[in-house]
């Protein structure tokens, strides 16, 4: 049903909607401190949520205020294994699921995080079924999401190491990039890693 309805790009400012089809972009790496995510966890406890869905949700209020629009439409990419079948099996089973918030500026944060929370598993439901299938089935084109989050979080050793550097930085090569913004997000045990590669 999300999918067939008018669905909007996300607008982000900086951002030329002329496409020359370079792949060309830049990165910016910040980190969230131990002490930041340390209450993000207790509050992601107290709501009986998890890290990801608290990030995710700060994510979506962010492009909310720099785009003006209250729907906002992000892509998550997601493992496909699970089906206990597929635990053992090597393979790339990666696949793409689409995930639409409202965001209404006169709801508390708690509140938008359980609406959050029940939208994300409510999608996570369809994760196995993949992108391709369903936009044949629907007879349409790919959605126009243009922002994507992804936080990694399938090693869980990474959180027994930590960050060398907690500093802020545009890293010096440039990167190439399917998307205006993809986000890419490691935990670790002295902070969290936030990697933004754009257009």
């Amino acid at each position: 049903k999300v999918l067939q309805k008018d669905l909007h790009v996300v607008a982000l400012p900086a951002i030329s909607r002329l496409d020359d089809g370079s792949r060309e972009g830049a990165s910016y790496r910040c980190v969230i401190h131990k002490e930041v995510k340390d209450r993000l966890n207790r509050l992601a406890q107290a709501d009986n949520t998890s890290m990801f869905t608290v990030l995710l949700g700060l994510f979506n209020i962010l492009l909310s205020r720099v785009s003006g629009q209250e729907d906002i439409l992000v892509g998550l990419p997601v493992s496909g294994r699970e089906h206990i079948s597929l635990q053992n099996i090597v393979g790339f089973f990666i696949n793409t699921v689409i995930l639409e918030t409202h965001v209404d500026d006169n709801m508390i944060f708690n509140e938008f995080l359980g609406k959050e929370n029940t939208n994300l598993l409510e999608v996570l439901q369809h994760q196995g079924y993949p992108m391709e299938l369903v936009l044949d089935d629907l007879n349409m084109k790919f959605p126009p999401v243009n922002v994507f989050f992804n936080m990694l979080n399938l090693d869980p050793g990474l959180l027994e190491k930590e960050l060398d550097s907690l500093e802020s930085f545009h890293l010096d090569e440039s990167v190439e990039v399917k998307f205006d913004l993809m986000v890419y997000i490691p935990e670790y045990k002295n902070g969290i890693e936030i990697l933004c590669n754009y257009k």
